[in-house]
């Protein structure tokens, strides 16, 4: 297991603790809450299409232009044929041009066929594009006027569940992410129950009692390396680091 400073065991217990403290606040405005949550969930939905469309249009934008440039190349060549149709003399060269421009003509109309596909494809795309970026900003209104609701009727309970979140979010990103990954994991495992412990001075687990062998103890409480009870899974706090 990785070799953790005391700094990171604190932090991962304040962490820990503010997690905890996350549901009873989410309570008292779980309504508002949920409203929040439903539009912030519709808006990542939109917003990952609008990513797509947006990309989807610029990719048939160039086929467009492509297509657009060889559409001109052939009228080109077609002009340049029928110009030179009317100065032939010789009859092989006339069938010869006759059945080349024929050719370029079928060639060309199909490109064009395409091209007026593509341009609907871009069209619809770029209204899609529109659409969507009309939501975002009609919805992040709606985010902002429920905010404004929850703070009226429960200013001191959201501004603490937003500190607190933003508190968590910030221990975060000073721990290792495989710790953070752990942690997280862990509460999906144990909704209900806590994910930390400590090691006791006698060198068992103070939540399941478990008796860790010496060396383990040794490892967590002297070298300071991460460690799972192997009694209950949870993540074990070296006893020198206090645990509230």
């Amino acid at each position: 297991m990785d070799k953790l400073q005391k700094e990171s065991f604190r932090i991962l217990k304040e962490l820990n603790s503010l997690t905890q403290k996350l549901p009873q606040l989410e309570l008292a405005i779980s309504q508002e809450l949920n409203r929040l949550e439903k539009i912030e969930n519709m808006r990542l939905e939109r917003q990952e299409k609008l990513t797509l469309y947006k990309e989807q249009s610029q990719q048939a934008q160039a086929e467009l232009d492509t297509l657009e440039k060889a559409i001109q190349t052939l009228s080109n060549q077609i002009k340049k044929d029928k110009d030179h149709l009317k100065s032939s003399s010789s009859q092989e060269q006339i069938i010869a041009l006759e059945t080349q421009i024929q050719s370029m003509q079928t060639l060309l109309e199909s490109k064009e066929n395409a091209g007026l596909d593509l341009l609907e494809k871009v069209e619809t795309l770029d209204k899609a594009i529109e659409d969507a970026e009309h939501f975002l900003q009609g919805s992040q209104e709606t985010l902002k006027e429920i905010e404004q609701e929850i703070l009226q009727n429960n200013k001191e309970v959201y501004l603490e569940l937003q500190q607190k979140r933003s508190r968590i979010k910030s221990l975060e990103k000073e721990l290792p992410e495989k710790l953070v990954h752990k942690l997280f994991i862990l509460k999906k495992q144990k909704k209900d129950a806590q994910p930390l412990t400590q090691i006791s001075v006698k060198n068992t687990c103070q939540l399941c009692g478990y008796l860790l062998p010496k060396a383990l103890a040794d490892s967590i409480e002297i070298k300071l390396k991460l460690h799972c009870c192997p009694g209950c899974e949870r993540i074990i706090i070296p006893e020198s680091v206090k645990f509230n």
